[in-house]
C-alpha cells in the first residue's frame, strides 16, 4: 500500500498537480473470487454418465487408499466438504479470502511501451 501510494504522490509531483488519489481494498472469498474472474460452478446433470468411471477407479484401489479410508482418513474421490461456517455468516478458518487493492490518483502515468521497465 505504502508503494502504490508513494508512485501516485510521484507522479502528481512530476505534473505540478495537486494529489487526488482513491484507494480501494476488496475483500472476496473464493466463490467470490470466482465470480470476479469468471469462473463458474455447474453439477453435473446426469450422473449414471460417470458411474463407469467410478466403478472402474474402485476396482484399482491400492491398499494404501483402502489403510487410509479404515484409519478415518479422506478416501480417494470422495466429495470435498465446504468449511462450516460460525453464526452470523462468519468465515471458518480454513477458508481462504482473497484481496484486491486498487490506487487510482491524477498523475501522469505510464507510457506502455515502458510498463515492463518501470515493473521490471
Amino acid at each position: 500500500m505504502r508503494e502504490l501510494v508513494e508512485n501516485a504522490l510521484d507522479a502528481c509531483e512530476a505534473i505540478r498537480e495537486l494529489p487526488d488519489i482513491e484507494i480501494t481494498l476488496e475483500e472476496f472469498d473464493t466463490a467470490g473470487l470466482n465470480r470476479l474472474i469468471g469462473v463458474t460452478a455447474t453439477e453435473r446433470t446426469d450422473s449414471s454418465l460417470y458411474e463407469s468411471a467410478k466403478t472402474a477407479a474402485s476396482r484399482k484401489k491400492s491398499p494404501v487408499a483402502d489403510k487410509s479410508a479404515a484409519a478415518g482418513g479422506v478416501e480417494e474421490g470422495a466429495p470435498a466438504q465446504a468449511a462450516p461456517q460460525s453464526e452470523g455468516g462468519k468465515r471458518g478458518k480454513s477458508e481462504s479470502m482473497y484481496y484486491r487493492v486498487t490506487v487510482r490518483d491524477n498523475g501522469c502515468g505510464m507510457a506502455h511501451d515502458l510498463i515492463p521497465d518501470m515493473l521490471g
